[in-house]
This record gives structure tokens, C-alpha cells and sequence, in this order.
């Protein structure tokens, strides 16, 4: 196992199921830049809602997003 596995498992336990977070508080969860977020959601990467103008992205999406990319999931070199 390596260390991203480890903050993978640490900001799923963080999800609320039940919320929709604004690029800004899924930038701060993974820890990049805001712009990078905009960007999964433009390539259809994140799934994310309009909401009154404003993006936001289910907690289930980005649950589902962070397991699509655990280390366990991702294709061998």
C-alpha cells in the first residue's frame, strides 16, 4: 500500500452523502487546485449539478470518483 491509499481512505470517511460541495470545498478535500476541479467536471470526470449557476458536486459522485481512482482500482503499468 502506498500513502495515497491512505488519504484516499481518510477524505472518503470525510463524504457526506447527503451534501453538495462547491468546487472550492472538493479542491480543499483533495487537495488541488479549484481550476483542476472545474476541469474533471468539464471532461466528465466529476460528476457535478448546476445550482443556481453554481456547480456542485454530490456526495455520492465524488465518493464514487474517489474509489474510481483507489489504488486497488487503477489499471497496472
Amino acid at each position: 500500500m502506498n500513502r495515497y491509499h491512505f488519504e484516499i481512505e481518510s477524505i472518503k470517511k470525510t463524504i457526506n452523502l447527503n451534501k453538495y460541495y462547491s468546487i472550492d470545498e472538493v479542491a480543499r478535500l483533495l487537495k488541488v487546485h479549484y481550476i483542476t476541479v472545474y476541469r474533471l467536471i468539464r471532461f466528465g470526470e466529476l460528476d457535478a449539478v448546476k445550482v443556481g449557476g453554481v456547480w456542485r458536486v454530490p456526495g455520492p459522485a465524488l465518493l464514487s470518483f474517489l474509489e474510481s481512482r483507489h489504488p486497488f482500482n487503477l489499471p497496472e503499468k
